[in-house]
């Protein structure tokens, strides 16, 4: 039986931060009072950090500053008034801060309330959110956003009678008020006609994309993502080209080392990650690893 896949990243990264969890339901990070150096080699060494988060929804709030962060394979600078979402199983790298950043984190493990699929338009809010994780907001929106984290923050910190109750409540105003700003964004790209942009090489794109956050760890091949688009490898590979400048393997190859550090850094060994990614030995695993990152996997789980 496979090992149960620990949460990497994110929870290590904002350790400098203020915390609060409820029993690990929820969890709150903030830096509201504690300045973030980036200056030191504790710090230094989560640039590239990988982030793999199972069983959790992540709100990221940005208030001051920039936080750089790769998510499905993009790279994404938040800044003021930025409001970042990464969902159940998605993979990422942590790539650095600005020392002026200022932040709030709400860690939602999703067996206390999974806020991308106990509301109403739960299908419609996750497909808007993985084409588009990042949203921006005015001063007096993330202002409401870190009034109602302070809410979350207070009711952790009082014995409230429906404690656990009042914080979902909290937490589905501010899934909601996120949908809603998401919803504008969309209606504002259909008025500029820019809903259509890409035709048909985007959308084979990010068909692919989708496809392959699910079933990378079992299928490394392209055959068998053109047959879950009904296309042949050639032109999927065209396809994805023309949209992204990339080739479709390189995206297989990605999603493969990203989890691949993921693992290494949660302390598995090189045949536990064997056995979950389908490489059939150590060695070709090795190899593999080595080629695309230029170190061995026992090099990269031994740096700092």
């Amino acid at each position: 039986m496979k090992k149960a896949y620990q949460n990497v990243g994110l929870l290590t990264l904002t350790g400098e931060g203020q915390t609060a969890s409820l029993e690990g339901k929820i969890t709150l990070h903030d830096n509201f009072y504690q300045k973030v150096s980036l200056d030191d080699d504790h710090s230094r060494r989560f640039r590239g950090f990988p982030i793999k988060v199972n069983g959790i929804t992540i709100f990221m709030f940005c208030l001051n500053g920039t936080i750089n962060v790769k998510l499905a394979f993009k790279e994404y600078q938040l800044r003021k008034n930025d409001i970042f979402i990464v969902q159940n199983g998605q993979l990422g790298e942590f790539n650095g801060m600005s020392p002026d950043a200022k932040f709030f984190f709400i860690f939602v493990h999703n067996d206390f309330a999974n806020p991308l699929t106990q509301i109403n338009d739960s299908v419609k809010l996750q497909d808007m959110l993985f084409r588009d994780p990042y949203h921006h907001c005015s001063d007096a929106e993330m202002k409401a956003f870190q009034h109602l984290y302070r809410y979350i923050l207070t009711t952790i910190q009082t014995d409230y009678l429906y404690q656990e109750e009042i914080i979902r409540g909290y937490i589905y105003t501010i899934l909601y008020s996120i949908y809603s700003l998401s919803y504008a964004e969309e209606q504002a790209k259909e008025a500029k006609g820019n809903n259509a942009q890409g035709g048909r090489p985007m959308e084979i794109y990010k068909n692919f994309i989708s496809e392959v956050q699910k079933h990378y760890a079992e299928h490394h091949k392209m055959q068998f993502y053109a047959d879950r688009l009904c296309i042949t490898p050639k032109y999927l590979s065209q396809m994805v080209y023309k949209a992204s400048g990339r080739f479709a393997k390189d995206y297989i190859r990605d999603a493969l080392i990203m989890e691949s550090k993921a693992l290494l850094k949660g302390g598995y060994t090189i045949q536990n990650i064997c056995d979950r990614l389908n490489f059939n030995s150590p060695s070709f695993f090795g190899r593999f690893f080595k080629d695309a990152t230029g170190f061995t996997p026992f090099e990269y789980q031994q740096r700092g």
